[in-house]
């Protein structure tokens, strides 16, 4: 059964929203402002979050930057008063998977509610990557290699998973830069090339003909086992 935390501040609404999903067959559990939501998305972790914007203490904005900063990594559907276009674009833009204006029919709620955990699903399968004998679970953050433990450092998780999310496709060091070290440099890129360079060392990929992290003009490609070949 999937878990969801509906975070608003209209006392009302949240209790009438939280019992439509209950009897759809959701967990739902509450939260009354974006501190209290941040809180219980850290003590439960949640498959989805329903966000409302408009809060006092810690509104909607700050609260899903929070809790992508910390790393939560299920659904978020922004819920609002407003149903301009401006604020859906900063939405999408800003790490959340829907956006629902209000009043909403409960009947489009569940669709999207669905829609979203349906997506994340399919999201969770392709958290796992198999290079040859090296077995990544990126959720998880463990690795083997041969059934055995294989240490690899946090950087290079996020190395994986940003070149997992792209797989079969460049991406280029300056976005790596951005996504593992939070930063920009032209003359930073060696940064990312070292720790590559380390990273196949550990999963056995030779640096001089790789099969699953190669080089490509301005960047690296990830081809796991169920990617294309060349």
């Amino acid at each position: 059964m999937n878990s969801l935390l509906l975070i608003d501040d209209d006392a009302v609404l949240r209790d009438t929203t939280a019992e439509v999903l209950r009897r759809a067959g959701y967990t739902v559990a509450e939260a009354a402002d974006g501190q209290q939501g941040v809180a219980a998305v850290e003590r439960a972790a949640p498959d989805l979050v329903l966000l409302d914007i408009d809060m006092p203490r810690q509104n909607g904005w700050r609260t899903l930057q929070e809790l992508r900063d910390r790393g939560f990594r299920g659904g978020i559907i922004m819920l609002t008063g407003a149903d301009g276009t401006d604020e859906i674009v900063r939405a999408l833009s800003s790490g959340a998977d829907d956006f629902v204006s209000k009043p909403c029919a409960f009947r489009e709620l569940l669709a999207r509610v669905n829609a979203v955990l349906r997506r994340a699903r399919g999201t969770k399968q392709q958290e796992v990557l198999q290079l040859g004998a090296v077995r990544i679970d990126l959720a998880a953050r463990t690795a083997e290699k041969d059934g055995q433990p294989l240490a690899l450092t946090q950087i290079e998780f996020k190395l994986l998973e940003q070149l997992g999310a792209s797989r079969g496709c460049a991406v280029l060091r300056d976005e790596l830069l951005k996504k593992v070290w939070g930063y920009s440099s032209t003359a930073a890129t060696r940064t990312v090339d070292t720790h590559v360079w380390r990273l196949r060392q550990k999963i056995g990929d030779d640096s001089g003909d790789p099969r699953w992290i190669r080089t490509v003009p301005g960047g690296y490609r990830l081809v796991d086992a169920g990617g294309e070949a060349d």
